[in-house]
């Protein structure tokens, strides 16, 4: 497969930054970036390649850093920028990943800097993620980020994919198989959903969110509005690298948006598990509540605690 971007950054339609007065405004392009998430077999690869490299124009590529080795067709810089662990570990320490997370035996991460240059250059971005990264880049730029699940509508279909991909030991299946249960699990945290069974449905689908989403961002800004988006912010966190305020649109109730949270963490302190079930654990909100203005949204944050049956914060479970 050839590389995914040829480096050209297609710009999005201009939208106002500040409502019209007297009849004049001020335009600027503002970018938006798409992560595509889901299981390993659900076509992320595919459809990222169709809209970037087969088509055309609409979306520019973002290569996440990976510490694998590159395979067979794969070119630095263009697919991913490949690193060892030594050179890894620099870039974590110079503060360069939003996020990073290990999956399957390697770390990948997202550049900070490559996000933002893509949202500030007027560019519609598109790359995929680690779900549980993927969160943390939304938390982190809220009003910019456009989470989008991609899977087959049948497990036994993404099953299929899975060990169609290279074989697998049963340890290693059951592995994987484990870490799709949780994908599933919080696959409706998600933004956007695409089932892709048929890859050129797929394509139009994802261009309709890409529609939907650049027309929803012109009208608030034509009327000089921000999107107010819900945040959840926990007492503690397990430890400083997996951050406690998430951002948690579209849950239904406060106490599943904080479920939802610990579920990340869970996972997150356990990358080897193949089970999915939370230890058992109280929550409640603080009465705590505040409103933070960002240049691009107003963050709604509800402050909770979680905790142990014995009263000890719930991140001390997860270590």
């Amino acid at each position: 497969m050839p590389g995914f971007g040829s480096g050209a950054k297609p710009p999005v339609p201009e939208t106002w930054d500040a409502a019209p007065q007297a009849g004049r405004g001020t335009r600027r392009p503002r970018g938006h970036v798409y992560l595509l998430v889901g299981p390993s077999g659900g076509g992320k690869t595919s459809l990222i390649h169709r809209v970037t490299v087969d088509e055309g124009g609409g979306f520019c590529f973002i290569p996440s850093t990976t510490s694998r080795p590159p395979r067979p067709g794969e070119r630095d810089g263009t697919d991913y920028h490949f690193a060892d662990d030594a050179a890894f570990d620099r870039l974590i320490a110079e503060g360069d990943f939003l996020e990073w997370q290990r999956v399957h035996g390697y770390r990948y991460g997202s550049s900070r800097r490559r996000l933002e240059a893509v949202v500030s250059e007027g560019c519609c971005g598109v790359t995929s993620a680690d779900i549980l990264g993927a969160f943390k880049i939304k938390a982190a730029m809220p009003a910019d980020v456009t989470t989008v699940f991609v899977t087959p509508s049948s497990r036994d279909a993404l099953r299929q994919r899975i060990l169609a991909r290279s074989p697998l030991s049963p340890a290693e299946l059951e592995r994987r198989l484990g870490r799709v249960e949780m994908e599933m699990r919080l696959a409706h945290a998600c933004d956007r959903l695409i089932l892709n069974d048929d890859l050129d449905a797929a394509v139009a689908h994802l261009r309709v969110i890409m529609a939907a989403e650049t027309l929803a961002s012109a009208r608030l800004r034509h009327f000089g509005l921000s999107p107010v988006l819900p945040m959840v912010q926990l007492e503690s966190a397990p430890s400083p690298e997996y951050g406690n305020r998430f951002c948690v649109a579209d849950c239904e109730t406060p106490d599943a948006a904080v479920q939802r949270v610990l579920h990340q963490w869970w996972w997150e302190c356990h990358p080897g598990a193949v089970h999915f079930d939370l230890p058992p654990r109280q929550t409640r909100p603080v009465g705590r509540r505040e409103q933070v203005r960002t240049p691009e949204a107003l963050l709604d944050v509800t402050w909770w605690s979680a905790t142990l049956p014995d009263g000890r914060p719930f991140a001390q479970a997860l270590r």
